[in-house]
């Protein structure tokens, strides 16, 4: 199950991630055409994150929008600012990767961050990642 966030509201649940790409590119581009979003929310509030099963323990994992853009680009989803038409059918192993990549650059950032400013430990413990 896929899930849309804009500007942190929830804009759907999806089954496939293209169905929740197009959802995810349509909210972003109407909140640009109406000026209602900033670059930084535009990067930190808007993701699509993935839910699933993982060795009988559920997980979720995020792209943000600038993984979402890259992806969808190298994925040929978008094509000269436009979602292509029809919109191409992803292997799910190369949806999964993506989005495993993306938790990996996640945690990677937090773990720099904890680093980098102990005194607020970004990761609250060990089992939570």
């Amino acid at each position: 199950m896929f899930t849309v966030t804009i500007l942190l509201n929830d804009a759907g649940s999806y089954p496939t991630f293209q169905e929740a790409f197009a959802a995810f590119f349509e909210g972003i581009k109407i909140n640009l055409e109406n000026q209602a979003i900033s670059r930084i929310a535009l990067e930190t509030a808007c993701f699509i994150t993935f839910s699933c099963v993982v060795y009988g323990n559920s997980r979720r994992f995020t792209m943000d929008f600038p993984q979402v853009a890259a992806f969808a680009c190298k994925a040929g989803l978008i094509k000269d600012g436009k979602i292509t038409a029809p919109i191409p059918e992803i292997a799910s192993d190369v949806i999964y990767a993506a989005f495993l990549s993306a938790h990996a650059k996640n945690v990677a950032i937090m773990a720099g961050l904890d680093e980098a400013f102990p005194e607020y430990q970004c990761r609250p413990n060990e089992e939570a990642w």
